[in-house]
């Protein structure tokens, strides 16, 4: 709700949205030097942008340090293969293939994520995880969705099943938006 109490509509969220600036993490991962340092920077979620008030990542920092340690170890075996990705569900499936325990489909997400930006390939479908998948699902009880027949919901939806007022966002965006305004989504009508 804004300072007058009036209800959001649908266009006034992305408005908001809209306003604020670029992930600086994502930005941080597009500037790196090396894949190398892209890679261990992503799984560790450590050394984000400067100015940052965390050193780790808020999605991740409730993982212990050396479990994302072990995670970066073993995505920098892969390397190679990730040098080759040109599609983000590609490098999604390589970096989930080093899954290890500790690590949850968040962390692989948000390490695809900081690695597609450092190689320009980013998603071209909705990935829902946690807070994302949270507010799809407000969307789709309140019947904003478009085609979607089934409250499980599938890891991913293509941006035409969300209304046209989300045409103007990419797919990690739309991600970013149905996590940090799920709230605001449960006031929509």
């Amino acid at each position: 709700m804004n300072s007058q109490n009036e209800i959001l509509t649908l266009s006034d969220i992305i408005k908001l949205f809209k306003a604020e600036p670029i992930d600086p993490w994502l930005l941080h991962f597009m500037s790196l030097g090396t894949l190398t340092k892209c890679i261990k920077d992503a799984a560790t979620a450590l050394k984000g942008p400067i100015n940052t008030k965390h050193s780790k990542h808020p999605h991740q920092h409730r993982l212990v340090g050396q479990t994302l340690e072990d995670f970066s170890n073993t995505l920098l075996t892969m390397e190679g293969k990730i040098q080759k990705c040109k599609e983000f569900d590609k490098l999604f499936e390589i970096v989930k293939s080093c899954k290890i325990s500790g690590i949850g489909e968040l962390t692989i997400y948000d390490t695809a994520l900081r690695i597609g930006s450092y190689l320009n390939v980013m998603p071209t479908r909705v990935y829902l995880f946690r807070g994302a998948r949270e507010g799809a699902m407000i969307l789709f009880k309140k019947g904003y969705l478009i085609d979607v027949k089934s409250k499980n919901l599938a890891i991913t939806l293509l941006v035409s099943n969300f209304p046209t007022e989300f045409n103007k966002l990419e797919p990690y965006q739309i991600e970013q938006l149905l996590c940090i305004y799920k709230k605001e989504f449960e006031l929509l009508p």
